[in-house]
């Protein structure tokens, strides 16, 4: 596990998991967390949701869905997604879920 990613996936197994599958969790609210001091509690919600929705792009068995280069970190794929919602401002109403995706294969598809 990887740094401050850790520390939200013990959130995760003791009951957090329900509020993060949310789909009222919007691109709003995620660059709100993203944008929090580093280390907080939102900025590591943050970098625990970008890294488990890539870990999961990452491996997703028979499905090419995303291709990070090796030793992307959390904090560079957390980069990605903020610059892709600083991009794309009219979808930030849409799923937090749906706009990580987008915004990691569009910044590294499988070719």
């Amino acid at each position: 596990m990887r740094g401050p990613a850790a520390i939200l996936s013990c959130f995760l197994c003791f009951g957090g998991l329900p509020a993060l599958a949310d789909p009222s969790i919007t691109g709003h609210r995620l660059l709100n967390w993203c944008r929090s001091e580093q280390a907080t509690p939102l900025w590591m919600l943050c970098l625990g949701y970008v890294a488990g929705v890539s870990d999961h792009l990452a491996r997703v068995e028979g499905a090419a869905l995303y291709c990070p280069p090796e030793g992307l970190s959390d904090e560079e794929e957390r980069e990605i997604v903020i610059a892709y919602l600083d991009e794309n401002e009219a979808l930030r109403r849409n799923s937090a879920l749906d706009l990580i995706v987008e915004s990691l294969r569009e910044a590294h598809p499988c070719t």
